[in-house]
């Protein structure tokens, strides 16, 4: 109690901290769990159509308000991409044999299948009235059997359609995310193609020009080599010329002795 006789909150009792954005955190249990249903919400709402951007800001914001944080922990496009991991994690979980013993599993299965469709409900009408059989009668008529197994078979087509509704949009969503990824890296990516480019230009170009050197510097080489091929003959030439000579003059001088 204060002096002015009002209390004072317990000591362990702690006003909730405001959680502030961090684009690195992890996802928490609480947050991964509150975002499956802000999402189910608006892609029943869209009819399992694609959220647009906006509308995965609106998720975020969701999941803080059902966290009890002041300002989202996570924006759009990590809800985006946190839903998308989710289902693929749920698709090779259900590849099991054994049932999956992951935390989201029956929460992403329920909600990938939608609620059970009414056409899926079997059909309680008074068989035996519709037959024209006593009531508590173990005879069944042809007619009464086939409008039982009539609502399942409907059920069955229901769902073949929902499933391959389903695997539609996800091609479509998965479409859209490469597609994004190539706005997101495209950019560098073609950058990077280019200086690769440059690269193998100015390669080429270098490769050409040593190529050219070397050509060049054999051809001289040649040149040098049939030149000093020539002045070495020509010596020959002269040595032999001077010893005939010699010989020449010693055997005339001989004679005219």
């Amino acid at each position: 109690m204060t002096a002015g006789g009002s209390s004072t909150p317990a000591a362990g009792v702690a006003a909730a901290v405001p959680r502030k954005f961090n684009p690195g955190s992890p996802w928490t249990d609480q947050e991964t769990g509150h975002l499956i249903d802000a999402y189910e919400e608006r892609w029943y709402s869209q009819k399992r159509g694609q959220l647009k951007a906006q509308q995965w800001e609106e998720v975020a914001a969701d999941v803080a308000a059902r966290c009890g944080f002041t300002i989202p922990s996570k924006n759009g496009t990590q809800c985006r991409h946190k839903i998308e991991k989710l289902r693929k994690r749920y698709r090779s979980e259900r590849l099991r044999p054994m049932r999956s013993s992951w935390t989201f599993f029956d929460r992403i299965d329920r909600m990938e299948r939608g609620p059970l469709p009414i056409s899926a409900l079997p059909a309680f009408s008074d068989e035996d009235e519709d037959s024209g059989e006593p009531r508590g009668s173990n005879t069944r008529s042809i007619n009464g059997i086939l409008r039982e197994a009539a609502p399942w078979e409907d059920s069955r087509v229901s769902r073949n359609l929902g499933k391959r509704k389903r695997l539609t949009e996800e091609e479509e969503e998965e479409e859209e995310d490469d597609k994004e990824n190539e706005e997101e890296y495209g950019g560098d990516v073609g950058e990077i193609a280019a200086e690769l480019k440059r690269f193998g230009e100015g390669y080429v170009t270098m490769e050409r020009k040593r190529m050219d050197v070397m050509r060049e510097m054999e051809r001289e080489w040649m040149e040098m080599e049939a030149k000093r091929m020539e002045m070495i003959m020509e010596a020959q030439r002269g040595i032999m010329e001077t010893i005939a000579g010699a010989f020449s003059k010693k055997s005339k001088n001989s004679l005219e002795m």
